[in-house]
């Protein structure tokens, strides 16, 4: 397990508690969690918030009739974005400058009620930003090979 693909435990351990087809949102897409969530036969939105290129090499690698790719450069652009949620999950993995804001979206529009944090061992992301409310917990996998770590956030009333 390396940098880029330590939250892929916790990934499949979440898939398995949704019935396919979900629907799911990551903020952020590539080599590892975008086949996975498709070849589990969910549909599923990615947001590249980074790289014009990345996209493009997602969407010829991975693209199908259940992918959409949107673009949404820069940390605050995820802000002109409209969701029509709610998503069985939403995945937090783009631009490190607003992934706490994301998840705060995500928590106080009702977007979601599971979500997956990657790389939440990295402290310059800002994660005391997170405004939890009331019913959300989480819990911190940390790889004992000192790959990053990722964080499940879950509401329950």
């Amino acid at each position: 397990m390396g940098s880029i693909d330590s939250h892929l435990p916790v990934l499949k351990k979440v898939l398995e508690t949704i019935p396919a087809p979900g629907n799911i949102l990551e903020f952020g897409c590539g080599d590892y969690s975008t086949p996975t969530i498709l070849s589990a036969g969910h549909n599923l939105i990615s947001v590249e918030q980074q790289d014009t290129d990345w996209l493009s090499y997602v969407a010829k690698t991975y693209g199908n009739h259940r992918w959409i790719g949107v673009l949404a450069i820069g940390p605050l652009a995820y802000r002109r974005l409209t969701w029509s949620g709610p998503y069985d999950l939403i995945i937090v993995d783009g631009h490190g400058e607003s992934r706490p804001e994301v998840i705060n979206s995500i928590i106080m529009g009702h977007l979601a009620t599971k979500i997956i944090i990657h790389d939440t061992q990295q402290p310059t992301y800002g994660w005391g930003r997170v405004k939890k409310e009331d019913g959300w917990l989480n819990q911190t996998y940390k790889p004992e090979d000192g790959s990053p770590w990722t964080t499940t956030m879950w509401y329950s009333p």
